[in-house]
């Protein structure tokens, strides 16, 4: 079946991982099924789920059902205790060290599962994950308003759901003091509660909610707070201070009825607050917390505070968990909550500040940075419990947040902690992809659930100002009344700013964090448009300097009637005014904490109806700020509302008015001779994207091939544009063309590329004969065949132990394939635009000829070295091979689509350790499959030459070992050539016994590209090598060989004037030569097995038999170059190998 890219990104973009797992690769298709059967389990706990999982979709087990395994084993990766792999092809089999680990691998597959009618669906994928942070958690405050046990076990299964692992259950504060104590009961009492009145959590209840968390693996943190926050404490208990004798001994007896209730290994944590000790009737002396850490540190659990908090000195051990902008103190371990308050994120913004954010500022934890804990602490009283759900973006935030927590982040892009990054980054990509995944989360999970998030990042807008007002927010500028692309005012020139993205945007952040400005006041105004397809009333969220679910009206008052707020912004559409909402509770002043929110912002009250007209409409917006003011933000984005959530509108697209550049900006053109990856319908998609500058009117793509035009695409535009262009994959060239226009002007042309085509990709790397010189000058441009056109390459070869040469290594160009290579033997010839060396010619060559289709080959290898050179440092390093490899991929944009990967390489690695070289190997392959997407890896094993006196049996072992144990890998050898070819001196070697002629060449191309055929299109034989299956001792004087194929022993080959066979110079037993092999021979039974008799040594279990070691003939200095063991079909050579007699 011929596999795609394109299939591999729709079930990417089908089946969303959340958190993203720290490898995955997606197959190309999907498994269906009716009735599952878990036929091995080593964690039966969780297989019970998983089953249950399953019963309540309507899928029973059946013996006859999807097979699934669930199995022990070791995961050797940071965190091993929660990492797990699951691999989904015609069965499930997940693999972890623990049940933690297992539990995390069946709610990935949870999140993946998809129902059909009576059928369940899975996409084929592979999954390596494991967790950067050991501590990955929500906090809830329970102390100011009381959720139910029902709504908070609501929010721990979404909780588990995306791999956190702690539940922070803030659990007393001034208004009241949640759990129930049998020491005191009078905390619960009316008289000491503000808020919530008889509402606390029984023993029975906190046990509940622990047994509830520990079933999804997930640890309970209970806070007591205090000295602060200790009014329902102090006023229970009848002390006006903290300083009363009673109140230690009091809180003493307090902590140890809360340990009575859970032993360590269930609760091994207590948090003890400390924070915000600011009123005098809380201050107490540091040997009243001391005494209270003690007691803690006593009953064997780990003791919390708040940083900033109090301070002992003593306290070496507690760890501290950070808010604002706290730093830990030294030698303390620590738990980041610092800026990841919900109650003060908009449901957008505030969400590039949950995703851009790096967790601990580090890319992973360590022994003292534990993870992290995001907070919910809506101060203000509710009406209803629900309110905390509606009024403050919970589940948008604990997604977006545990992407960060779980995966890490390699940079704290503070510059993104309150905008979106720009339209054309990579940031802004990243950002994009995983909201792609938000988005289909929200409507297969959260259905009626509060989820206050729409996609944003195709919102747009153009902003303009600060203009100073001089203190007047009604002040008129004239974006009002004219709309031109700059204006003066004050003696100032404002322009319109490039596209700003997203449906809120903080022109300055209330807690500093970079936004538009950092003046204080002002006046801005935003511009966008907006295409409906029919006149309409749409519904939009439109909202101005937001407000924070604490501090009351935060620097309010709240507004009248007739405003949207004090600072009096202003919304036209279509030059239309648009009123604001008729308040429910206007005017209310700042310090109002105790009177519930109804309507204050624009999530939780009714939307804005807006009349759209049929086509383009104008949307200004006008955002004054005073210094009376706290937020300077606005919001406004299209919603549709119903009573399972909100979602987008997406008829409607949005446009920005104004973009300055003088003209065109292309972000994506094919260049001259390009190839693009065909997908499985052998069609390539060609982007043409970019900006065009307000004078353009529409522009025009005109697509050729074989001098026709095949089709011509006209659009309008306005500001950024993408435009799919679709070719066929056949052995034809196609020229793009673009044009732009103006209204009732002529075409103006823009750029044009030729010779685009679309093919199939193939990459190489490795040493000299993988760079593959043509030393015979066998492909000069006057002998390459007709075929030769439609083998193309990116860039340049260049030489591995050099740095950077410029500008070659960062050529990017395309180029019609050339089967040179750099000639490094003068050492001058070090850099080669558009080679691919003889060996990638001639694959390339014969899948032209086979397969009827263009395809590229990029060779990244660079002519020695050993595997240490070619192993990954940073990304795009351009002074080592593999950065420079790296910059030609991502620049051809064929780095998710390579058929093939090609590995040749071992030669200068003689003399390593089987572990040495396989740990390489191991490294280099992981880097690959992060950086890159193969269908397929081949290794060339290492065949003898070289010169080496060492030898390179370990390397070949190491490769053969590895290649066993990885399925997606196949093995080639460079030995078992047919016959000696007629060349002038007779030999497809050099006199150096280690490179080819390019026949030699030509022959391990052959073996190649026949192995892709088997591989990718259909082909009947399959040419990997021979593998081993086993060595068994038949007698003291006889051994069985057997491997996977039926094989061939070559005849006596004449090198020199002497006859060689195979018996007498390629066996070795415990690292010693032998010529005492008598005999050599097929087995007539079984033409997969040989049988070698010896004549004086005599054979033990346990010993070892090496085929090929060394390099040279036996007791010769001649590079050994047959006769071999070969695949009796292909004649591909068999794997050397070393192996312990059974």
């Amino acid at each position: 079946m011929y596999s795609s890219n394109l299939l591999r990104g729709n079930l990417q973009a089908k089946y969303p991982v959340i958190p993203t797992p720290q490898e995955i690769n997606y197959g190309n298709e999907e498994i269906a099924f009716k009735t599952i059967n878990i036929t091995k389990s080593n964690f039966r706990n969780v297989s019970n789920k998983l089953e249950a999982f399953f019963y309540a979709k309507g899928i029973k087990v059946s013996s006859k059902g999807l097979n699934i395994q669930i199995i022990k084993a070791e995961i050797p990766v940071d965190n091993s205790d929660e990492a797990y792999r699951l691999v989904i092809d015609s069965k499930i089999k997940i693999w972890a060290s623990t049940e933690k680990g297992a539990y995390y691998a069946i709610q990935t597959l949870k999140q993946i599962f998809r129902k059909y009618g009576k059928k369940g669906r899975f996409p084929k994928l592979e999954i390596t994950d494991w967790a950067a942070f050991k501590i990955r958690g929500f906090m809830h405050d329970t102390g100011r308003n009381f959720q139910s046990v029902s709504q908070l076990k609501e929010q721990i299964e979404v909780l588990s759901q995306y791999k956190y692992n702690v539940f922070h259950w803030h659990l007393t504060d001034d208004p009241g003091w949640r759990l129930e104590s049998k020491i005191y009961p009078e905390l619960q009492s009316e008289a000491a509660t503000s808020r919530g009145k008889g509402k606390f959590y029984t023993q029975e209840d906190f046990k509940d909610i622990l047994a509830f968390c520990k079933d999804r693996n997930i640890t309970v943190i209970p806070e007591f707070d205090i000295p602060g926050h200790s009014r329902a404490f102090r006023t229970a208990l009848g002390f006006k201070s903290m300083k009363d004798e009673r109140a230690l001994p009091a809180l003493l007896a307090l902590f140890d009825e809360l340990c009575s209730l859970a032993d360590p290994e269930e609760m091994p944590y207590i948090h003890i607050g400390t924070d915000e000790v600011r009123n005098s009737e809380e201050y107490v002396s540091k040997d009243f917390v001391l005494e209270i850490m003690k007691r803690i540190k006593a009953k064997n659990r780990e003791l919390i505070v708040w940083k900033e908090g109090i301070e002992i000195k003593e306290d070496t051990t507690s760890i501290n968990q950070l808010w604002a902008q706290h730093e830990p103190r030294a030698g303390h371990r620590f738990i980041d909550s610092r800026a990841n308050y919900i109650n003060h994120l908009d449901p957008f913004a505030g969400m590039s500040r949950l995703y851009f954010q790096q967790p601990c500022r580090q890319p992973k934890g360590d022994e003292f940075a534990l993870g992290g804990v995001l907070c919910a602490w809506p101060d203000n009283n509710v009406n209803n419990e629900r309110d905390i759900l509606k009024q403050n973006p919970i589940y948008p935030s604990i997604l977006f947040y545990a992407d960060a927590i779980w995966k890490g982040r390699k940079k704290d892009h503070f510059e993104f902690w309150a905008k979106l990054p720009s339209k054309e980054t990579d940031a802004f990509k990243a950002f994009q992809k995983f909201e792609e995944k938000v988005i289909t989360h929200r409507d297969l999970f959260f259905k009626g659930k509060e989820f206050p998030y729409v996609k944003q990042t195709d919102v747009l807008w153009n902003i303009i100002g600060p203009f100073d007002h001089k203190g007047d927010v009604l002040t008129a500028f004239e974006v009002e009344d004219t709309l031109k692309q700059s204006y003066k005012s004050n003696g100032k020139t404002f322009n319109w700013s490039e596209s700003v993205v997203g449906a809120t945007v903080h022109l300055k952040h209330f807690f500093n964090f970079s936004a538009l400005t950092s003046q204080k006041t002002g006046t801005f105004y935003a511009r966008t448009q907006i295409y409906s397809p029919n006149n309409s009333t749409q519904d939009f969220w439109i909202g101005f300097q937001g407000w924070s679910r604490s501090g009351g009206r935060r620097v309010g008052p709240f507004p009248d009637q007739g405003q949207w707020h004090t600072t009096n912004p202003k919304i036209w559409v279509n030059n239309n005014e648009i009123a604001p909402p008729i308040w429910q509770q206007p005017s209310l002043g700042t310090k109002t904490d105790e009177i519930p929110f109804i309507d204050e912002d624009y999530f939780y009250r009714e939307p804005t109806k807006i009349n759209l007209k049929k086509g383009w409409n104008t949307v200004l917006l006008k955002i004054p700020q005073d210094r009376n003011s706290w937020k300077w933000m606005f919001t406004c984005v299209p919603v549709t509302v119903k009573n399972e959530g909100v979602s987008e509108v997406k008829e409607l697209k949005f446009r920005t008015a104004f973009n300055m550049t003088s003209k065109v900006s292309l972000s994506s053109f094919p260049k001259n001779y390009q190839l693009y990856a065909r997908d499985s319908n052998n069609k390539a998609i060609i982007n043409i994207s970019g900006k065009v500058d307000s004078s353009v009117d529409s522009l025009i793509v005109k697509v050729h091939r074989s001098q026709g035009t095949v089709t011509r695409t006209a659009i309008a535009v306005k500001a950024q544009f993408s435009v799919p262009i679709e070719i066929d994959a056949i052995k034809h060239n196609y020229t793009i063309a673009l044009f732009v226009k103006a209204k009732n002007r002529e075409e103006v042309f823009i750029k044009k590329a030729t010779h685009v085509t679309a093919g199939d990709v193939y990459v190489i790397n490795g040493q000299s004969n993988a760079w593959a010189i043509d030393y015979d000058n066998a492909y000069n441009n006057n002998h390459l065949p007709e075929n030769a056109k439609w083998v193309r390459t990116i860039g340049a070869m260049h030489v591995y132990n050099q740095p950077a040469i410029l500008p070659e290594a960062e050529n990017t160009d395309w180029y019609l394939a050339s089967g040179k290579a750099p000639d490094i033997r003068s050492g001058k010839e070090l850099v080669g635009r558009g080679m691919v060396g003889v060996l990638g010619m001639n694959i390339g060559l014969n899948l032209v000829k086979s397969e009827n289709v263009p395809i590229a080959i990029i060779n990244g290898s660079g002519g020695g070295g050993a595997i240490s050179y070619y192993q990954k440092t940073i990304d795009y390093d351009l002074d080592k091979p593999y950065g420079r490899l790296q910059k030609r991929l991502e620049a051809s944009g064929l780095k998710g689509s390579i058929k093939a990967f090609i590995w040749n390489q071992g030669e200068n690695n003689a003399g390593d350790s089987i572990v040495h070289y396989k740990k390489a190997l191991k490294r280099l392959y992981n880097d690959l499959k992060t950086d890159f997407s193969f269908e397929k890896f081949y290794i060339i094993q290492t065949p003898p030459g070289c010169n080496s006196n060492i030898g390179h049996q370990n390397v070949r072992e190491a490769q053969r070992q590895f290649v066993k144990e990885h399925e997606k890998i196949k093995i080639l050898t460079r030995h078992g050539f047919l016959e000696n070819p007629k060349t002038e001196d007779g030999s497809y070697f050099l006199s150096d016994g280690c490179h080819y002629h390019a026949h030699g060449y030509e022959v391990l191309a052959n073996w190649i590209s026949n192995l892709a055929k088997y591989d990718f299109y259909g082909g009947e034989v399959d040419y990997q090598a021979p593998q081993l299956i086993e060595v068994q001792l038949e007698s003291s004087k006889s051994l069985i060989i057997a491997f996977d194929k039926p094989i061939v022993i070559q005849s006596n080959l004449l090198v020199d004037g002497i006859f060689y066979a195979v018996k007498d110079h390629l066996f070795a037993l415990n690292n010693h030569k032998t010529s005492s092999i008598s005999k050599i021979e097929v087995l007539a039974e079984n033409s997969k097995k040989i049988r070698l008799t010896f004549s004086e040594q005599s054979l033990l279990k346990g010993d070892r038999l090496t085929y090929i070691l060394g390099d040279n003939y036996f007791l010769r200095s001649k590079p050994y170059s047959g006769p071999w063991l070969v695949d009796k079909v292909t004649g591909v050579g068999a794997v050397g190998f070393t192996s312990v007699l059974e």
